[in-house]
């Protein structure tokens, strides 16, 4: 399964990385924690404004050869001058999960989260629902309805 969702990776990782900045609020006055999508908070010219302000992107488990991930941050870090930090590359979904929890929201919380199915499943009320922009192109078996994971 994870293979399968990783071939759904492309503007769906950009849009979660860009959400994932964006703890915050936007100009809009929205907020990034309870957006379900970039449409919801003024768009994506919203969504790349306050990733920018923000400054910063944390990701954890996420190892730079796996799924073209390398070549996607530093494409990510270019085209909007984010930084991203990578704790723990090597890790792995039980490693992401326990750092959602003891780190909770401060700034160095993970943002965006790439877990196998059975640990989203069994965490399912750290997810926030989100709908990426390619979500229509996402089959109904490969995504829970509301957005909490795909």
């Amino acid at each position: 399964m994870r293979i399968a969702l990783m071939r759904r990776l492309g503007l769906a990782l950009l849009t979660l990385m860009l959400t994932g900045a964006c703890i915050g609020s936007s100009s809009s006055g929205s907020s990034y924690q309870t957006a379900t999508s970039a449409a919801s908070s003024g768009g994506m010219s919203a969504l790349v404004a306050a990733a920018k302000a923000e400054g910063k992107l944390n990701l954890i488990a996420v190892p730079p050869g796996w799924a073209n991930y390398g070549v996607m941050i530093s494409g990510f870090t270019a085209q909007y001058g984010i930084t991203v930090t990578t704790d723990s590359p090597n890790g792995n979904s039980q490693d992401e999960i326990q750092a959602v929890k003891s780190l909770g929201s401060s700034s160095s919380a993970p943002d965006v989260l790439d877990l196998e199915m059975i640990d989203a499943l069994a965490n399912t009320g750290l997810l926030a629902p989100y709908k990426v922009t390619t979500w229509n192109d996402i089959p109904d078996p490969q995504k829970e309805p509301t957005g909490l994971w795909f």
